[in-house]
């Protein structure tokens, strides 16, 4: 099963239909999706070692595969904990540091 048709699966199982509306949303604009496999998972339970659990720990094996840059969330708790090779940012530093990056390229 997809990572989106997972995703879809259990947003309509939730019950607050702002959050199902906002998910659809960004589900729609994204631009690459990650198929689950075992690979996946087993990285996710590497992962799980480390005190991040379930989908978070599913959804930073997904940005390692994909060679993200950042994983950006508001879980101080997996920014704390999570060491392998995405960089795991909250928004405001992550917003900082793209405005930082645009600011820098301006002056070359």
């Amino acid at each position: 099963m997809s990572l989106l048709k997972y995703l879809f699966t259990k947003i309509h199982e939730t019950h607050y239909t702002e959050r199902q509306i906002f998910v659809n949303a960004v589900l729609r604009k994204a631009r690459v999706i990650q198929t689950l496999n075992d690979g996946l998972a087993k990285r996710a339970q590497e992962i799980e070692t480390l005190g991040i659990k379930g989908l978070d720990a599913l959804h930073l094996s997904c940005a390692e595969k994909l060679k993200s840059r950042y994983f950006v969330t508001c879980d101080d708790r997996i920014i704390r904990k999570y060491t392998g090779a995405v960089v795991a940012i909250n928004p405001v530093e992550f917003t900082m540091l793209i405005l930082q990056q645009e600011a820098d390229n301006a002056d070359s």
